[in-house]
């Protein structure tokens, strides 16, 4: 009959036997006035009452937004033990005009600030181990992996991929 579903094949069974990280949202104050936003991805079998490392996963853009979908390398990256936390950093789209257009003249200590927020609120949580925090983006998030590891000396390992770290030979 029309409008009715029926199941035509078994492709996705071996995914429904893995044990995924939940995502939490989490929201952190930033100097813009606007409250921003982000997930926090959590290991399988998450105890608050242990200290896991962290490992902050930047987007792109940076007109790209943190958002409540699969992501394969933070599913990957909690998978192996690890807090991943994905802020949404000023120039983010999903937190209206004023906060997307915040990064105009201000394209790295504003959204560093930002990141910098959202990993001290998760911190604040009493969860992370303050020896093994690491930074990683790509693109955009690239950019600004390279400006956190020059003006933040906390990280234990950073990748910065397919960065422009020289504007003036870009």
């Amino acid at each position: 009959p029309a409008g009715e579903t029926a199941k035509l094949s078994n492709f996705n069974a071996a995914a429904s036997q893995i044990s995924w990280s939940p995502a939490q949202e989490l929201t952190f104050s930033t100097t813009t006035g606007v409250t921003a936003d982000g997930l926090l991805y959590l290991p399988p079998n998450f105890d608050a009452r242990r200290k896991y490392p962290i490992v902050v996963y930047i987007h792109g853009g940076p007109s790209d937004a943190t958002m409540r979908i699969f992501d394969f390398w933070a599913q990957v990256m909690a998978a192996r033990g690890w807090l991943v936390l994905r802020p949404n950093y000023r120039g983010s789209p999903n937190l209206g005009y004023r906060y997307q257009h915040a990064i105009l003249y201000d394209p790295e200590e504003g959204p560093g600030r930002d990141i910098i927020a959202a990993l001290d609120e998760v911190r604040r949580r009493g969860i992370v181990d303050s020896k093994r925090i690491a930074v990683c983006g790509w693109s955009y998030g690239g950019i600004m992996t390279a400006w956190l590891i020059s003006k933040y000396h906390l990280w234990r390992v950073a990748v910065s991929g397919a960065s422009v770290n020289d504007w003036i030979t870009d």
